[in-house]
């Protein structure tokens, strides 16, 4: 035969494991994990993209240490990884605004948003951004390459030629200096044929510019001489008329001339009945 437990039976065995977990934890050892292991265990944790357990690991280890910038960039990337990309740029601007942190990790969130918006094809505000972050931090040399390389892509050959020739310049040993040389050659022919072709442009904009005036004027010209031609015309009739009236004046004064020239008989002659 089976002995169901009753209430209170269940009750203190259900105390009694309760009491044997507490006792448990009050065992463990209440030592802090060391940040070389969070570090480790969040780097193995990616590598083996178990991206859900290596996440709060690394902000663990940023709430221990804001100016953390491998936990920071290590973060980003996992919630980009894990397609939450809106996270890692909330949390690379973030860090990026605040003022408590120190411009140096300002600069590289800068630095890693630009980034991050260079491959959401965003390149102007990524530009931005990479000049935003050389403001924190001028050590950041590979900004000048990155950016180049965006300003390309936005037509800006000028610019690009320029953070090209920074970054040879501060890395004058780099192993894509050839590519980089022979892209400034490239974009230096490119800017050279568009002042050609702007240069002919504006030739001809002047030449047709100059073609208008011509016009205009001659336009202009050609009035003044109908102008001046239906003026005389004008002219010429209204003296014609005024010749006209002149002759007709005269005509009057002839004929008021013979009728006072005119006997009246009735006055001179009397006249029989």
């Amino acid at each position: 035969m089976v002995v169901t437990p009753g209430a209170s039976t269940c009750r203190v065995i259900a105390l009694g494991r309760f009491l044997a977990l507490l006792l448990f934890l009050v065992a463990v050892p209440l030592v802090a994990d060391q940040p070389g292991d969070l570090w480790d265990r969040a780097v193995d944790a990616v590598q083996h993209r178990r991206y859900g357990e290596a996440m709060p690991l690394l902000e663990v280890m940023l709430e221990r240490n804001a100016d953390d910038v491998r936990a920071l960039t290590t973060l980003a990337a996992v919630y980009e990884m894990d397609g939450r990309t809106a996270e890692a740029e909330r949390l690379l601007r973030g860090s990026m605004d605040d003022t408590r942190r120190s411009n140096t990790v300002r600069g590289r969130a800068a630095f890693e948003l630009a980034a991050l918006l260079a491959r959401q094809e965003a390149p102007q505000e990524a530009v931005a951004i990479y000049t935003t972050s050389l403001e924190y931090d001028s050590a950041l040399v590979p900004v000048y390459l990155n950016r180049a390389n965006l300003r390309v892509k936005l037509g800006e050959y000028p610019d690009a030629v320029r953070d090209y020739e920074r970054f040879l310049a501060l890395r004058p040993n780099t192993s894509q200096r050839e590519s980089i040389e022979a892209m400034i050659a490239l974009l230096r022919e490119s800017i050279q044929v568009e002042e050609e072709r702007r240069a002919e442009e504006e030739r001809r904009r002047q030449e047709e510019e100059e073609a208008r005036r011509i016009a205009e004027e001659a336009r202009r010209e050609q009035e003044e001489r109908e102008r001046r031609v239906a003026e005389e015309r004008r002219q010429q009739m209204m003296d014609s008329v005024m010749e006209s009236l002149g002759s007709a004046r005269d005509d009057a004064r002839a004929t008021q001339a013979d009728r006072e020239g005119i006997i009246d008989f009735e006055d001179d002659l009397d006249l029989l009945d």
